[in-house]
């Protein structure tokens, strides 16, 4: 095969090809072998003009009582469901606290836990994501000074994940310190006056479309 550099430069045009490797399927599931094929610019520039766009956001107004033990409870982010289970790609339901993700993609997690606990200790909070029933992803932990019982300290978590073989079911967990060493806390609600108030727990859920 000659050197690229001795092929005559050409502008591309939308209907034209390049060669690439196919390391996974429009699912996300990884190819053997990466076998070489063709790509047109027309399908290339769609890919790149993809964007994040929001699918669902919960947000609690309800005062969350973390489990203190190493089981932990799965956090409801809304006393009522989101989304329809039926014209989404991903639905909450309330009685289960379960997430429910319809259609395969890469999608974006944001959530965000206001944590509280009495003055004059470190609460400590913990926080996984389940699916299927299974942890995946690492655990996250805070362990910060609280002066007075005032004091809020928001934990934020974001995490991309591919789904596969939809429907596919995500629950996110949280633990608190045991109350006799002075280490549990709760996720409350601020009320703000004509502002909007700040949730116990946050959680916006976006596609790349």
């Amino acid at each position: 095969m000659a050197l690229i550099s001795s092929y005559p430069l050409l502008k591309p045009q939308l209907a034209d090809s390049v060669l690439g490797s196919n390391t996974v399927d429009s699912t996300g599931i990884a190819v053997s072998n990466n076998p070489t094929c063709q790509y047109s610019f027309t399908d290339v520039k769609a890919l790149v003009a993809q964007n994040i766009v929001e699918q669902l956001y919960s947000a609690s107004d309800l005062t969350i009582a973390l489990a203190q033990n190493n089981t932990g409870i799965s956090i409801k982010f809304s006393a009522t469901d989101v989304n329809s289970p039926t014209d989404d790609n991903v639905y909450y339901t309330a009685s289960t606290n379960q997430f429910t993700f319809r259609i395969p993609g890469t999608y974006y997690i944001e959530q965000e836990y206001n944590t509280s606990s009495a003055g004059g200790r470190s609460p400590y909070f913990a926080f996984i994501s389940k699916k299927d029933g299974v942890q995946f992803g690492p655990t996250t932990v805070s362990k910060v000074w609280r002066q007075v019982t005032s004091d809020r300290l928001m934990v934020k978590i974001s995490q991309t994940i591919q789904v596969v073989s939809a429907p596919e079911v995500y629950e996110f967990w949280g633990i608190t310190g045991a109350s006799a060493s002075n280490e549990d806390g709760s996720l409350i609600v601020n009320t703000l006056t004509n502002w909007t108030n700040v949730p116990s727990a946050g959680i916006k859920i976006s596609k790349l479309v």
